[in-house]
Protein backbone atom coordinates (compact mmCIF):
# COMPACT_ATOMS: atom_id res chain seq x y z
CA UNK A 1 0.00 0.00 0.00
CA UNK A 2 1.73 3.14 -0.87
CA UNK A 3 1.83 6.10 1.33
CA UNK A 4 -0.27 9.08 0.41
CA UNK A 5 2.07 11.92 -0.21
CA UNK A 6 2.35 14.31 2.38
CA UNK A 7 0.72 18.12 1.89
CA UNK A 8 2.11 21.43 3.43
CA UNK A 9 0.06 24.32 4.03
CA UNK A 10 2.90 26.78 4.99
CA UNK A 11 6.23 26.26 4.92
CA UNK A 12 9.12 28.81 5.93
CA UNK A 13 12.75 28.40 5.13
CA UNK A 14 15.30 30.43 7.12
CA UNK A 15 19.17 29.97 5.63
CA UNK A 16 22.88 31.91 4.90
CA UNK A 17 24.42 31.90 1.64
CA UNK A 18 28.53 32.34 2.15
CA UNK A 19 30.49 33.65 -0.63
CA UNK A 20 33.02 31.29 -1.59
CA UNK A 21 34.49 33.66 -4.29
CA UNK A 22 33.95 37.79 -4.74
CA UNK A 23 30.33 38.93 -5.86
CA UNK A 24 29.02 41.80 -7.61
CA UNK A 25 24.92 41.45 -7.40
CA UNK A 26 25.17 44.91 -9.53
CA UNK A 27 22.60 47.47 -10.28
CA UNK A 28 23.39 48.35 -13.60
CA UNK A 29 24.13 51.62 -11.72
CA UNK A 30 27.48 53.96 -11.55
CA UNK A 31 29.15 55.47 -8.71
CA UNK A 32 31.83 57.66 -7.37
CA UNK A 33 34.48 56.70 -5.02
CA UNK A 34 38.07 58.15 -4.04
CA UNK A 35 38.70 61.38 -2.19
CA UNK A 36 37.94 63.70 -5.48
CA UNK A 37 35.64 61.33 -6.40
CA UNK A 38 37.88 60.58 -9.24
CA UNK A 39 37.02 56.66 -9.39
CA UNK A 40 33.93 55.45 -11.29
CA UNK A 41 32.47 51.96 -9.95
CA UNK A 42 29.70 49.71 -11.54
CA UNK A 43 27.80 49.76 -7.85
CA UNK A 44 26.23 47.15 -5.78
CA UNK A 45 22.51 46.19 -5.70
CA UNK A 46 20.81 47.97 -2.01
CA UNK A 47 17.58 48.00 0.21
CA UNK A 48 16.71 51.07 1.51
CA UNK A 49 18.53 50.84 4.40
CA UNK A 50 21.42 51.00 1.61
CA UNK A 51 22.66 47.52 2.88
CA UNK A 52 24.00 45.43 -0.04
CA UNK A 53 21.74 42.67 -1.02
CA UNK A 54 21.24 39.53 -3.46
CA UNK A 55 18.08 40.40 -5.46
CA UNK A 56 15.60 37.63 -4.63
CA UNK A 57 14.85 37.72 -8.64
CA UNK A 58 18.74 36.49 -9.22
CA UNK A 59 18.57 33.64 -6.49
CA UNK A 60 15.11 32.69 -7.34
CA UNK A 61 16.00 32.83 -11.27
CA UNK A 62 19.52 30.33 -10.46
CA UNK A 63 16.87 27.84 -8.90
CA UNK A 64 14.81 28.15 -11.77
CA UNK A 65 17.50 26.59 -14.20
CA UNK A 66 17.77 23.72 -11.90
CA UNK A 67 14.57 21.92 -13.28
CA UNK A 68 13.60 20.78 -16.38
CA UNK A 69 11.05 22.20 -18.30
CA UNK A 70 8.74 18.97 -18.01
CA UNK A 71 9.51 18.69 -14.68
CA UNK A 72 5.87 19.38 -12.51
CA UNK A 73 7.61 20.64 -9.04
CA UNK A 74 8.83 23.49 -11.54
CA UNK A 75 5.84 24.47 -12.00
CA UNK A 76 4.26 24.32 -8.37
CA UNK A 77 7.22 26.12 -7.52
CA UNK A 78 7.74 28.74 -9.90
CA UNK A 79 4.29 28.91 -11.87
CA UNK A 80 3.84 28.58 -15.61
CA UNK A 81 2.69 32.09 -15.99
CA UNK A 82 3.30 31.46 -20.36
CA UNK A 83 0.59 29.51 -21.18
CA UNK A 84 -1.02 29.60 -24.74
CA UNK A 85 -4.34 29.47 -23.40
CA UNK A 86 -4.26 31.93 -20.44
CA UNK A 87 -4.46 28.99 -18.11
CA UNK A 88 -1.24 29.47 -16.21
CA UNK A 89 -0.93 29.85 -12.71
CA UNK A 90 1.21 31.41 -9.42
CA UNK A 91 3.82 29.38 -8.00
CA UNK A 92 4.11 28.69 -4.36
CA UNK A 93 7.34 29.95 -3.88
CA UNK A 94 7.91 33.51 -2.00
CA UNK A 95 11.61 34.53 -2.03
CA UNK A 96 12.97 37.76 -0.32
CA UNK A 97 15.68 39.84 -0.92
CA UNK A 98 19.16 37.92 0.46
CA UNK A 99 20.50 41.05 3.30
CA UNK A 100 24.73 41.19 3.89
CA UNK A 101 25.06 39.49 7.83
CA UNK A 102 26.96 42.02 10.10
CA UNK A 103 26.31 45.09 7.74
CA UNK A 104 27.87 48.10 9.24
CA UNK A 105 27.70 51.85 8.38
CA UNK A 106 31.09 51.68 7.92
CA UNK A 107 31.03 48.55 5.37
CA UNK A 108 32.24 49.78 2.06
CA UNK A 109 32.76 47.13 0.01
CA UNK A 110 36.03 45.94 -1.99
CA UNK A 111 36.98 47.49 -5.45
CA UNK A 112 38.90 45.37 -8.05
CA UNK A 113 39.57 47.20 -11.62
CA UNK A 114 40.01 45.67 -14.70
CA UNK A 115 40.26 46.58 -18.24
CA UNK A 116 39.55 45.27 -21.65
CA UNK A 117 42.24 43.83 -23.88
CA UNK A 118 42.69 44.00 -27.13
CA UNK A 119 42.36 40.00 -28.89
CA UNK A 120 44.98 41.10 -31.68
CA UNK A 121 47.33 43.78 -29.90
CA UNK A 122 46.88 41.87 -26.48
CA UNK A 123 47.48 45.80 -25.19
CA UNK A 124 44.84 47.83 -23.20
CA UNK A 125 41.88 48.96 -25.26
CA UNK A 126 41.51 52.95 -24.84
CA UNK A 127 38.48 54.26 -22.29
CA UNK A 128 37.92 50.92 -21.25
CA UNK A 129 39.28 50.79 -17.27
CA UNK A 130 36.57 49.35 -15.65
CA UNK A 131 36.36 49.12 -11.61
CA UNK A 132 34.03 47.06 -9.50
CA UNK A 133 32.43 47.08 -6.07
CA UNK A 134 32.70 43.65 -4.73
CA UNK A 135 31.57 42.05 -1.80
CA UNK A 136 34.38 39.81 -0.24
CA UNK A 137 34.79 35.78 -0.69
CA UNK A 138 33.70 34.95 3.08
CA UNK A 139 30.88 37.44 3.41
CA UNK A 140 27.52 35.86 4.64
CA UNK A 141 23.56 37.21 2.87
CA UNK A 142 20.41 35.64 4.92
CA UNK A 143 17.92 34.39 2.97
CA UNK A 144 14.68 33.92 3.73
CA UNK A 145 11.56 32.28 1.75
CA UNK A 146 7.93 30.81 2.24
CA UNK A 147 5.71 28.38 0.12
CA UNK A 148 2.01 28.14 0.43
CA UNK A 149 0.18 24.69 -0.47
CA UNK A 150 3.20 22.67 -1.36
CA UNK A 151 4.01 19.30 -1.72
CA UNK A 152 6.69 16.75 0.11
CA UNK A 153 7.81 16.22 -3.10
CA UNK A 154 8.07 19.64 -4.49
CA UNK A 155 9.85 20.95 -1.15
CA UNK A 156 12.28 18.14 -1.31
CA UNK A 157 13.03 19.45 -5.11
CA UNK A 158 13.70 22.88 -4.02
CA UNK A 159 15.92 21.69 -0.92
CA UNK A 160 18.02 20.06 -3.94
CA UNK A 161 18.01 22.86 -6.33
CA UNK A 162 19.43 24.66 -3.26
CA UNK A 163 21.83 21.88 -1.74
CA UNK A 164 23.52 22.45 -5.84
CA UNK A 165 24.95 25.30 -3.98
CA UNK A 166 28.12 23.76 -2.99
CA UNK A 167 31.75 23.89 -3.30
CA UNK A 168 31.63 20.91 -5.72
CA UNK A 169 29.76 22.76 -8.32
CA UNK A 170 31.52 25.08 -10.44
CA UNK A 171 28.75 26.67 -11.36
CA UNK A 172 26.87 27.62 -8.24
CA UNK A 173 27.29 31.33 -8.83
CA UNK A 174 24.93 34.67 -8.46
CA UNK A 175 25.82 38.21 -9.73
CA UNK A 176 27.54 39.61 -12.63
CA UNK A 177 31.02 37.90 -13.57
CA UNK A 178 30.16 34.24 -13.58
CA UNK A 179 31.97 33.34 -16.73
CA UNK A 180 35.35 34.39 -14.64
CA UNK A 181 34.87 33.39 -11.45
CA UNK A 182 32.81 35.33 -9.31
CA UNK A 183 29.65 35.04 -7.75
CA UNK A 184 30.06 31.05 -6.71
CA UNK A 185 28.15 30.92 -2.88
CA UNK A 186 27.34 28.18 -0.47
CA UNK A 187 23.58 26.99 0.94
CA UNK A 188 23.60 26.47 4.41
CA UNK A 189 20.31 25.61 5.59
CA UNK A 190 19.35 27.09 9.98
CA UNK A 191 15.48 26.42 9.99
CA UNK A 192 12.40 24.52 7.50
CA UNK A 193 9.32 24.81 9.43
CA UNK A 194 6.12 23.64 8.44
CA UNK A 195 2.73 23.90 8.80
CA UNK A 196 -0.01 20.75 7.73
CA UNK A 197 -3.41 21.15 6.72
CA UNK A 198 -4.61 20.31 10.30
CA UNK A 199 -1.85 22.50 11.93
CA UNK A 200 -3.62 25.56 10.18
CA UNK A 201 -7.42 24.28 10.74
CA UNK A 202 -6.49 24.35 14.50
CA UNK A 203 -4.59 28.38 14.04
CA UNK A 204 -7.49 29.28 12.28
CA UNK A 205 -9.81 28.47 15.61
CA UNK A 206 -7.80 30.59 17.47
CA UNK A 207 -8.43 34.29 15.86
CA UNK A 208 -6.34 35.93 18.69
CA UNK A 209 -2.78 34.29 18.17
CA UNK A 210 -0.22 35.20 15.84
CA UNK A 211 0.93 32.78 13.05
CA UNK A 212 4.52 32.53 14.80
CA UNK A 213 2.47 30.82 17.50
CA UNK A 214 0.70 28.35 15.43
CA UNK A 215 2.03 24.33 16.22
CA UNK A 216 4.98 24.22 13.52
CA UNK A 217 6.80 21.51 13.33
CA UNK A 218 10.28 21.68 12.20
CA UNK A 219 12.58 19.51 9.55
CA UNK A 220 15.46 19.06 8.45
CA UNK A 221 16.88 18.40 5.17
CA UNK A 222 18.62 14.90 5.69
CA UNK A 223 18.28 12.51 2.36
CA UNK A 224 18.23 15.54 -0.27
CA UNK A 225 19.95 14.77 -2.87
CA UNK A 226 22.82 16.73 -4.20
CA UNK A 227 22.19 17.34 -7.77
CA UNK A 228 25.44 16.05 -9.99
CA UNK A 229 26.81 19.68 -11.66
CA UNK A 230 26.91 19.92 -15.55
CA UNK A 231 30.37 21.19 -15.12
CA UNK A 232 33.83 19.36 -15.01
CA UNK A 233 36.06 21.37 -12.51
CA UNK A 234 39.89 20.98 -14.16
CA UNK A 235 42.61 22.02 -11.46
CA UNK A 236 45.59 23.91 -12.64
CA UNK A 237 48.88 24.90 -11.50
CA UNK A 238 50.35 28.17 -12.63
CA UNK A 239 54.09 27.79 -12.50
CA UNK A 240 55.87 30.88 -12.36
CA UNK A 241 58.96 31.11 -14.78
CA UNK A 242 59.34 34.99 -14.17
CA UNK A 243 57.93 37.48 -11.92
CA UNK A 244 54.38 37.97 -12.25
CA UNK A 245 51.88 41.83 -12.30
CA UNK A 246 48.51 41.60 -12.76
CA UNK A 247 48.61 45.64 -11.43
CA UNK A 248 45.84 46.47 -8.81
CA UNK A 249 45.42 50.80 -9.07
CA UNK A 250 43.20 50.67 -5.65
CA UNK A 251 46.84 49.78 -3.60
CA UNK A 252 48.98 52.01 -5.33
CA UNK A 253 50.08 55.14 -3.07
CA UNK A 254 51.23 58.30 -3.80
CA UNK A 255 54.84 59.69 -2.54
CA UNK A 256 58.38 59.40 -3.55
CA UNK A 257 59.91 55.75 -3.93
CA UNK A 258 56.37 54.33 -3.63
CA UNK A 259 55.61 51.65 -6.59
CA UNK A 260 53.84 53.08 -9.20
CA UNK A 261 52.38 49.03 -10.11
CA UNK A 262 51.06 46.58 -7.52
CA UNK A 263 50.43 43.19 -7.62
CA UNK A 264 46.89 42.50 -6.29
CA UNK A 265 46.44 40.77 -3.53
CA UNK A 266 43.69 38.65 -1.64
CA UNK A 267 44.87 38.99 2.24
CA UNK A 268 47.85 37.95 2.26
CA UNK A 269 47.83 36.12 -1.19
CA UNK A 270 48.98 36.84 -4.72
CA UNK A 271 45.59 37.10 -6.83
CA UNK A 272 45.12 36.47 -10.42
CA UNK A 273 41.55 37.14 -11.48
CA UNK A 274 39.58 35.37 -13.42
CA UNK A 275 38.86 37.63 -16.20
CA UNK A 276 42.90 37.76 -16.25
CA UNK A 277 42.69 34.09 -17.41
CA UNK A 278 40.01 34.23 -19.41
CA UNK A 279 41.16 37.04 -21.25
CA UNK A 280 44.22 35.36 -21.50
CA UNK A 281 42.94 31.71 -23.29
CA UNK A 282 40.05 33.90 -25.03
CA UNK A 283 43.26 35.25 -27.03
CA UNK A 284 45.26 32.58 -27.25
CA UNK A 285 41.93 30.40 -28.86
CA UNK A 286 41.27 33.64 -31.25
CA UNK A 287 44.66 33.49 -32.52
CA UNK A 288 44.37 29.89 -32.83
CA UNK A 289 41.49 30.02 -34.99
CA UNK A 290 42.84 32.73 -36.68
CA UNK A 291 45.52 30.76 -38.06
CA UNK A 292 43.59 27.20 -38.72
CA UNK A 293 40.97 29.08 -40.69
CA UNK A 294 43.85 31.29 -42.75
CA UNK A 295 42.50 34.70 -41.55
CA UNK A 296 38.60 34.61 -41.40
CA UNK A 297 37.70 36.91 -38.70
CA UNK A 298 33.90 36.86 -39.01
CA UNK A 299 33.99 33.07 -38.45
CA UNK A 300 36.96 33.10 -35.56
CA UNK A 301 34.89 35.73 -33.81
CA UNK A 302 31.76 34.15 -33.91
CA UNK A 303 33.24 30.82 -32.65
CA UNK A 304 35.18 32.77 -30.07
CA UNK A 305 31.90 34.24 -28.42
CA UNK A 306 30.15 30.83 -28.34
CA UNK A 307 32.61 29.37 -26.30
CA UNK A 308 33.65 31.96 -24.24
CA UNK A 309 30.35 33.77 -24.05
CA UNK A 310 29.49 37.45 -25.39
CA UNK A 311 26.45 39.34 -25.39
CA UNK A 312 24.28 36.63 -27.19
CA UNK A 313 24.98 34.48 -23.94
CA UNK A 314 27.16 32.82 -21.57
CA UNK A 315 30.01 30.72 -23.37
CA UNK A 316 30.76 26.73 -21.79
CA UNK A 317 34.12 27.41 -20.15
CA UNK A 318 34.45 29.50 -16.82
CA UNK A 319 37.93 30.44 -15.25
CA UNK A 320 38.64 30.99 -11.89
CA UNK A 321 40.57 33.10 -9.61
CA UNK A 322 44.29 31.45 -8.85
CA UNK A 323 46.06 32.57 -5.84
CA UNK A 324 49.61 31.83 -4.19
CA UNK A 325 50.77 32.09 -1.12
CA UNK A 326 54.32 35.00 -1.48
CA UNK A 327 57.09 35.72 1.35
CA UNK A 328 58.83 38.91 1.65
CA UNK A 329 61.74 37.49 -0.35
CA UNK A 330 58.95 36.70 -3.01
CA UNK A 331 58.82 40.35 -3.76
CA UNK A 332 59.92 41.76 -6.73
CA UNK A 333 60.51 45.27 -6.94
CA UNK A 334 62.20 46.52 -10.68
CA UNK A 335 62.84 50.77 -11.46
CA UNK A 336 62.68 51.00 -15.09
CA UNK A 337 63.27 53.76 -17.56
CA UNK A 338 62.07 55.09 -21.07
CA UNK A 339 64.84 55.85 -23.38
CA UNK A 340 64.52 58.21 -25.73
CA UNK A 341 65.11 56.67 -29.67
CA UNK A 342 66.08 59.43 -30.85
CA UNK A 343 68.83 60.44 -28.36
CA UNK A 344 69.52 57.16 -26.36
CA UNK A 345 69.56 58.95 -23.34
CA UNK A 346 66.89 58.31 -20.75
CA UNK A 347 62.96 60.06 -21.28
CA UNK A 348 62.45 62.83 -19.01
CA UNK A 349 60.10 61.57 -16.34
CA UNK A 350 59.37 58.34 -17.60
CA UNK A 351 60.72 56.07 -14.29
CA UNK A 352 58.61 53.60 -13.23
CA UNK A 353 58.62 51.19 -10.27
CA UNK A 354 57.42 47.96 -10.83
CA UNK A 355 56.16 45.71 -7.38
CA UNK A 356 55.87 42.44 -9.23
CA UNK A 357 55.86 38.69 -7.08
CA UNK A 358 57.48 35.81 -8.03
CA UNK A 359 56.09 32.79 -5.52
CA UNK A 360 56.34 29.12 -7.02
CA UNK A 361 53.03 28.71 -8.24
CA UNK A 362 49.22 29.30 -7.93
CA UNK A 363 46.10 27.52 -7.96
CA UNK A 364 43.14 27.71 -9.37
CA UNK A 365 40.61 26.14 -11.55
CA UNK A 366 38.32 26.35 -14.68
CA UNK A 367 35.61 24.72 -15.41
CA UNK A 368 34.23 23.59 -18.39
CA UNK A 369 30.21 22.46 -19.60
CA UNK A 370 30.32 18.81 -20.09
CA UNK A 371 26.58 18.59 -21.51
CA UNK A 372 27.18 21.72 -23.72
CA UNK A 373 30.41 21.59 -25.15
CA UNK A 374 30.75 20.44 -28.90
CA UNK A 375 33.62 18.63 -30.68
CA UNK A 376 35.09 21.31 -32.00
CA UNK A 377 35.16 23.23 -28.59
CA UNK A 378 36.82 20.50 -26.77
CA UNK A 379 39.43 20.16 -29.77
CA UNK A 380 40.14 24.25 -29.44
CA UNK A 381 40.46 23.97 -25.61
CA UNK A 382 43.10 21.14 -25.86
CA UNK A 383 44.81 23.61 -27.91
CA UNK A 384 45.37 26.35 -25.57
CA UNK A 385 46.14 23.94 -22.91
CA UNK A 386 48.91 22.72 -24.65
CA UNK A 387 50.33 25.88 -25.67
CA UNK A 388 49.77 26.97 -21.99
CA UNK A 389 51.34 24.06 -20.91
CA UNK A 390 54.50 24.33 -22.87
CA UNK A 391 54.91 27.57 -21.80
CA UNK A 392 54.06 29.81 -24.61
CA UNK A 393 51.84 32.25 -22.91
CA UNK A 394 52.49 35.04 -20.78
CA UNK A 395 50.14 36.91 -18.14
CA UNK A 396 49.75 40.27 -16.77
CA UNK A 397 51.28 43.58 -17.32
CA UNK A 398 55.06 43.57 -18.69
CA UNK A 399 55.50 40.71 -20.69
CA UNK A 400 57.45 42.67 -23.34
CA UNK A 401 60.09 43.20 -20.34
CA UNK A 402 60.30 39.26 -19.23
CA UNK A 403 57.29 39.58 -16.99
CA UNK A 404 54.51 37.22 -16.28
CA UNK A 405 56.36 33.65 -18.13
CA UNK A 406 54.47 30.86 -16.36
CA UNK A 407 53.45 27.38 -17.67
CA UNK A 408 50.76 25.07 -16.40
CA UNK A 409 50.26 21.73 -14.95
CA UNK A 410 46.91 19.88 -14.53
CA UNK A 411 45.50 16.86 -13.13
CA UNK A 412 43.85 15.07 -14.91
CA UNK A 413 40.28 13.15 -14.37
CA UNK A 414 41.30 10.08 -12.69
CA UNK A 415 44.74 11.41 -11.30
CA UNK A 416 45.73 12.79 -8.02
CA UNK A 417 49.01 14.59 -9.04
CA UNK A 418 50.10 17.20 -11.48
CA UNK A 419 51.38 16.46 -14.77
CA UNK A 420 52.89 17.76 -18.32
CA UNK A 421 51.21 17.86 -21.54
CA UNK A 422 52.32 14.18 -22.52
CA UNK A 423 51.27 13.04 -19.52
CA UNK A 424 47.58 14.29 -19.53
CA UNK A 425 46.87 13.75 -23.06
CA UNK A 426 48.29 10.17 -23.28
CA UNK A 427 44.72 8.44 -21.69
CA UNK A 428 42.75 10.54 -24.47
CA UNK A 429 41.06 8.21 -27.37
CA UNK A 430 42.48 8.46 -30.18
CA UNK A 431 39.70 8.11 -32.30
CA UNK A 432 37.86 10.57 -30.12
CA UNK A 433 40.69 13.46 -30.49
CA UNK A 434 40.42 12.65 -34.57
CA UNK A 435 36.64 13.31 -34.17
CA UNK A 436 37.23 17.00 -32.16
CA UNK A 437 39.94 18.02 -35.11
CA UNK A 438 37.93 17.44 -37.64
CA UNK A 439 34.91 18.90 -36.29
CA UNK A 440 36.67 22.02 -35.67
CA UNK A 441 38.00 22.15 -39.61
CA UNK A 442 34.93 21.62 -40.58
CA UNK A 443 32.91 24.69 -38.60
CA UNK A 444 35.44 27.07 -39.46
CA UNK A 445 34.56 26.19 -43.13
CA UNK A 446 30.60 26.69 -42.35
CA UNK A 447 29.31 30.14 -43.78
CA UNK A 448 29.04 33.10 -40.57
CA UNK A 449 25.72 32.87 -38.91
Amino acid sequence: MNTPAKEYSRVTLRGELTCLADLHPGSGEYGLRGDNNETTINELTYDCAKRPIIAAASLRGYLHAQFNEDDPNRIALFGNANNTDDSGQAGALRLYDCKLLNHTPEWDGQLRSRVAIDAITRTAKDKQLFTDLLIPCGSQFVVEMELDDISESALNALLSALASLNPNNPAAQLGQGKSHGRGNVQWNSTTIKVLDQEDLQQWLLKPNTALDKADWKTICEKDITNPTSAWQRLELRYCFDSPVLINDPSIVKEGENEPDLRFMRRGNKLLIPGSSIKGLFRARARRILMTISEGNPAKTDELINEMFGGEDGMGTIRFYDATALFKENEIHEQTMIAIDRFTGGVKDGAMLIAEAAKPKYATGTIALDKHKMKPWQHALWLYCLRDAMEGDLALGWGQARGFGAFHITTKPDSGDHFCDWENYIAPFNKDELNVWTTDLEEKLKEQTA
